[in-house]
């Protein structure tokens, strides 16, 4: 077993919640909505009472006492895709090894070779066309030319590194601390043991239940779903692989895009925004290219060369792109704007949300949202109200108006 999942930082070092103190915790929460008289009836009643009340609450479908206890996990081994999946569940919380700012963590050797191969090729590209650019940005009188050169260097080897993880699958290993209530945590394990029974077993959903497998098992201390507690009488599966879905363009919004995985991992972040995904078929796959080698055909086919070579047997470079489904309401679709309407945010999901923009502001049905988005058309968010003190490399003027 490769992943690993174990408490993170509990207030009580070593001592793991047994289920039936957590039905005890929950059911005088529960106390709480049928409340005769004072709360300290509630506090001083037995454990059995408090855990009949909680499996009653389960049996009748009223599961939301079961937020209140919450687990945080350290997540070793666990695929990107997997993170992905656990990332799309709405209420958590996670802290996850980047791919922009470290390596991850690679076994495969060939996967190592081809990275670095492109971090070098990037790197070279970036660093003939931005060099000026970064060096009159970090030139500063206090600072000595070679700490000018040292921070030119970290900044372009940032942005090789950012582009060469695509090259990575998507079932690379990271690590996340990740934390959720244990009503989402017993639904997330429900939906994965249906995931597991009733998906074919194509090779790339093999992998994925291989994975499920070992976390279900690694949580199976914390799980309740067989207490009852799981979704299967409100009709909910599992929330992440989804085809395009019908597109409205009203208070209320639904837009699918071509995004590469990577991107998709991006954008779902946002906890304000629901996202499902649909990965390609075999005989249509096709890749995110970076812009600032799209003038290089030869490079180019290259690229595509070793992105292939990388694809096949369940496996997908995370720069395979992907449909993705995206709604929310309009207000939701502004919080995520004020994040990736920025110079700092990623190349293509930055593209991706002005893209996005235009054909929300195209097609818009409801005045409401019109006038709310409105204010977006500046540009970058340091542009319509964002007071950001973050030094940036671009500047609002091409802020989205970049290459990388």
């Amino acid at each position: 077993m490769s992943l690993v999942v174990k408490p993170f930082l509990s207030e009580n070092e070593g001592h793991v919640l047994t289920k039936d103190e957590v039905l005890s915790f929950c059911g005088k929460a529960f106390g709480m909505c049928y409340l005769q008289d004072e709360f300290d009836s509630i506090e001083n009643e037995s454990a059995e009472k408090s855990i009949k009340r909680a499996r009653g609450c389960i049996k009748s479908g009223h599961h939301s006492g079961f937020e209140h206890v919450k687990y945080t996990f350290c997540i070793t081994g666990i695929s990107k895709m997997l993170a992905m999946i656990l990332n799309n569940q709405g209420k958590y919380a996670t802290s996850e090894k980047s791919g922009r700012y470290t390596v991850l963590d690679i076994t495969d050797a060939e996967e190592t070779r081809l990275r670095e191969k492109w971090q070098n090729i990037f790197y070279d590209i970036l660093n003939e066309k931005y060099h000026d650019m970064f060096y009159k940005f970090y030139a500063k009188p206090e600072l000595s030319e070679e700490k000018i050169e040292g921070k030119v260097k970290t900044a372009i080897v940032k942005k090789a590194q950012e582009n060469s993880r695509l090259m990575t699958t998507v079932f690379t290993k990271t690590k996340m601390i990740y934390t959720i209530d244990a009503r989402q945590l017993s639904y997330l394990r429900y939906e994965m043991k249906q995931f597991i029974a009733t998906e074919p077993d194509t090779p790339f959903y093999a992998k994925i239940k291989a994975e499920m497998k070992e976390f279900i098992a690694a949580t199976d201390v914390y799980g309740l779903e067989e207490e009852g507690l799981n979704p299967g009488s409100k009709g909910v599966t599992l929330p992440f692989f989804h085809g395009p879905r019908a597109e409205e363009f009203g208070v209320n919004y639904s837009m699918n895009s071509s995004v590469s995985v990577a991107t998709f991992a991006q954008n779902q972040r946002h906890r304000t925004v629901r996202c499902t995904m649909q990965m390609p078929k075999d005989d249509e796959v096709e890749y995110f290219i970076p812009e600032f080698i799209k003038d290089k055909p030869e490079l180019v086919d290259e690229w595509i060369a070793d992105l292939k070579s990388r694809t096949g047997d369940g496996e997908y470079p995370q720069a395979v792109m992907v449909t993705m489904n995206e709604r929310g309401r309009y207000d939701d679709f502004i919080q995520k704007a004020y994040e990736r309407l920025c110079g700092a945010a990623q190349y293509e999901v930055m593209t991706v949300t002005k893209a996005q923009y235009d054909k929300y502001m195209a097609n818009v049905t409801s005045l409401e949202a019109k006038d709310a988005l409105d204010k977006l058309k500046c540009g970058a968010r340091c542009m319509f109200g964002y007071k950001c003190t973050a030094p940036c490399h671009f500047g609002p003027k091409n802020a989205l108006n970049r290459e990388f």
